[in-house]
């Protein structure tokens, strides 16, 4: 291990030299708050007395004097790049004779064809693109991509604020800036990153924690002819499995659901200690992990890490591949907003497609009702011993999921009908429980083919009103014109008074005689539950929307519920 001081100038000056950052690191991360605070110390150190410190920056020896893989400091050399990218870009745009721009360029981006930084594959065409050939943008596809062109403007825009001699100041601290350079010899002494710390970037993701610890356990417990190739083994399993975070960026970097959400490297490491650790859904920080592994005999720690790192890259792979794939109950899912207890089931289901759509199915059950519902109780506590014990066998979890949440009030048919039954306009699920019903409606005739409405509300037949308005007619009122109390309380956000309709078409019939709105659900039939009205209506000739009629729509809508949501009970090939 060798320890040297050196400027930045003199740190990427060398002629020829190139610094990779290993795809087993994390792409470009750094935002707004970790760009401001770079700016703000550079500004905050030019023209003082003593140069400015960058801290330490780690390398590995891949062909010495030429090449070096960055094991840490990677976002702190990528933004030093950005940034003078961005400086020479407004000392050529203000005429700066002081500063030679191409002799900075062979310095700091490309020299006798070999390019200074190479990041991450994931960022790779971006940065060539945008930094090194300095084109103004580049076709972004992942979220590191947009930081990496977002930085060079934001740099910019700052630097362009500035007068020419801060601008000099400026150059002259960044150029003579320290950096601590540590290389290391081989992945051996690579491992020993994890008694290192990142310098005013971001925090580290509990992944990349993990990822320091293991390849760090690697390097004590090895024996002395073993340890490069097995701490190799482990930067190659978190190589892969980084390579899989990039396309799960990627692939839901535009996405609007809930799920994109829940699927960060942090969070699919959390959905893997669910489904393999000895606490399932009881585990709770990464401390768990490495008492875990503290309990592991001498002699089986290595295999332990070997082991652990294949399978935490498995389970990111089937993450993503069970996502990306096409099935109409992972779209109801998504819709739902995919609860974090799903995925561990979807790990331990692995990457069998029909498996994953009986699952998904079930869990779209158990999800509804646990979000319809909306207790407070712990649904994970009640999954804790399924969950333990499920070994991929949809049969034997289909019967435990039925047992388990039919004895328990809280997700029963009891309790799904008393939620339907109360006030349902707030509920989270209302259009999703409205779009389900009316596909109901839809295989039952009257099929109007796939139906979106723009700007979907949903509607109180028996309407609300507001700043003392009277009821029109049709409606069950008292003589003063108003609901009387027990009708607001039971019936006016009940289930049976609510559909699903346009915001135009909401707003044009508000508070509107029962019978001309009923004539406008009639001739504007987009959807099958708005033709449905007439039917509780006891008489079209003088129709009148009760509480009655309510009553009796609510309690078809509960019967196609229990049906609809009914704890499955699967049958396998």
């Amino acid at each position: 291990m060798d320890f040297a001081k050196e400027t930045v100038q003199d740190f990427f000056g060398k002629a020829r030299v190139c610094y990779n950052i290993p795809n087993y690191q994390r792409a470009y991360s750094w935002e707004e708050q970790q760009l401001n605070t770079f700016f703000e110390d550079l500004i905050e150190n030019s023209g003082a007395g003593n140069p400015y410190c960058y801290g330490n920056i780690m390398l590995e020896t891949i062909a010495g004097g030429k090449e070096y893989d960055i094991i840490d400091g990677q976002q702190r050399l990528t933004t030093i790049l950005l940034f003078i990218r961005a400086f020479l870009n407004i000392a050529s745009a203000k005429g700066l004779t002081q500063i030679n721009v191409p002799d900075e360029e062979r310095i700091y981006f490309k020299d006798y064809g070999i390019i200074k930084l190479r990041p991450t594959a994931t960022d790779r065409a971006c940065y060539e693109t945008i930094i090194v050939n300095n084109k103004r943008s580049f076709a972004c596809m992942t979220p590191s991509q947009k930081r990496v062109e977002y930085a060079k403007h934001f740099f910019e825009k700052k630097l362009d604020d500035m007068p020419v001699s801060e601008l000099i100041k400026i150059w002259g601290t960044l150029q003579n800036a320290i950096i601590n350079r540590i290389e290391l010899k081989g992945k051996k002494e690579a491992a020993l990153m994890f008694e290192l710390q990142n310098n005013r970037g971001k925090e580290l993701t509990n992944l990349e924690k993990l990822k320091s610890f293991l390849m760090y356990q690697m390097y004590v417990y090895s024996a002395p002819l073993e340890t490069e190739i097995n701490v190799q083994y482990v930067a190659s399993q978190f190589d892969s499995i980084y390579v899989i975070v990039n396309e799960i960026d990627a692939s839901f970097a535009d996405s609007e659901d809930e799920t994109t959400t829940n699927i960060s490297e942090d969070n699919i490491l959390l959905y893997y200690s669910y489904a393999y650790s000895k606490k399932h859904f009881g585990y709770r920080k990464i401390e768990d992990i490495i008492d875990e592994f503290k309990a592991i005999s001498k002699g089986d720690k290595v295999q332990w890490i070997k082991d652990y790192s294949l399978n935490l890259y498995s389970s990111f792979m089937t993450i993503k591949s069970a996502l990306q794939m096409k099935d109409e109950y992972l779209d109801k899912l998504k819709k739902i907003g995919m609860p974090s207890f799903v995925y561990p089931f979807i790990i331990k289901t692995g990457s069998n497609v029909d498996k994953l759509k009986k699952l998904y199915q079930l869990m779209e059950i158990v999800a509804f009702r646990h979000k319809v519902i909306g207790t407070r109780a712990d649904i994970r506590s009640r999954l804790n011993d399924i969950l333990a014990n499920y070994r991929g066998d949809l049969h034997k979890l289909s019967l435990a999921l039925k047992e388990k949440l039919t004895e328990a009030y809280y997700w029963s048919d009891q309790k799904l009908i008393e939620t339907l039954n109360g006030n349902m306009y707030q509920n989270s699920m209302i259009n999703y429980f409205l779009w389900e019903y009316e596909q109901d409606l839809q295989r039952k005739g009257y099929l109007c083919g796939s139906v979106k409405i723009k700007d979907e509300s949903i509607e109180h037949i028996s309407p609300q009103t507001e700043n003392g308005e009277k009821i029109c007619s049709g409606y069950e009122v008292g003589p003063d014109g108003f609901y009387a109390q027990a009708f607001r309380d039971k019936y006016l956000n009940n289930l049976g008074n609510l559909v699903l309709i346009s915001q135009s078409h909401n707003s044009s019939i508000k508070n509107q005689d029962f019978a001309k709105k009923l004539s406008s659900y009639l001739e504007t039939p987009i959807l099958r539950q708005q033709m449905q009205i007439k039917q509780f209506v006891a008489d079209l000739k003088s129709p009148k929307w009760d509480s009655a009629a309510i009553e009796k729509r609510c309690q078809e809508m509960i019967s196609f519920a229990l049906e609809r949501w009914k704890f499955l009970e699967i049958k396998e090939d």
